[in-house]
């Protein structure tokens, strides 16, 4: 083999082992992103969400995450927006799948509409609302609108009272800490710590 051959046929190894060794360098081992692709369908019932709230600036895409590995919307994220109110819409019903997360945390909210009922195909999918740090008094009888099994975070807000509707609601779990549930019924209170598993949540609440 004269010199030259040798030469280039020593750089052309060595080359490969060089690409050998990026490419092992380049790879951790981990499974690239899932290319989540937002279906027509669901972004049409975002859209429309977002629409009865005010929000038509809003781009989609910002606000929304998907279940693990999917195409399918898992939650909806509205947190710090300045609302003042929220509907609860029959678009949320026009999902692929029922939501189970909606994020409206430190907002001015001191209203929830819920004309529509809402997932009564899906009443036994879990829905958590995150509603901490909003200025909410009430929580309306139209809760019961909502068919799945709810958790609800309404730490807080200014709630003094639950109407007796929440109590037939399908509730996991309920978070009602720093409000001003002083002078409610024996029978609310105790569903509350039934359901929130705490009873320290008396001692948190601002009473007059």
């Amino acid at each position: 083999m004269k010199p030259l051959f040798k030469i280039l046929f020593v750089l052309l190894i060595l080359i490969g082992i060089l690409c050998v060794g990026c490419d092992l360098v380049r790879y951790t081992g981990e499974e690239p992103p899932y290319p989540n692709k937002l279906s027509t369908k669901d972004s049409l019932a975002v859209r429309a969400i977002l629409d009865a709230n005010g929000l038509d600036t809003v781009k989609v895409h910002d606000i929304v995450s998907f279940f693990e590995n999917s195409n399918y919307i898992a939650s909806i994220r509205l947190s710090s927006f300045s609302l003042k109110r929220f509907v609860f819409s029959k678009y949320f019903d026009s999902l692929a799948l029922p939501l189970s997360y909606l994020g409206l945390q430190n907002n001015q909210i001191d209203t929830l509409i819920i004309h529509d009922s809402i997932n009564s195909s899906s009443a036994n999918s879990y829905f958590t609302i995150y509603l901490q740090h909003n200025n909410l008094r009430v929580i309306p009888n139209d809760i019961k609108n909502i068919k799945n099994t709810l958790e609800l975070y309404l730490d807080y807000n200014q709630i003094r009272t639950l109407s007796d509707s929440i109590v037939h609601c399908n509730i996991s779990y309920i978070h009602v800490d720093y409000n001003s549930l002083c002078n409610i019924p024996d029978s609310i209170a105790q569903w509350i710590t039934k359901n929130c598993r705490d009873s320290t949540w008396k001692t948190t609440q601002t009473c007059n």
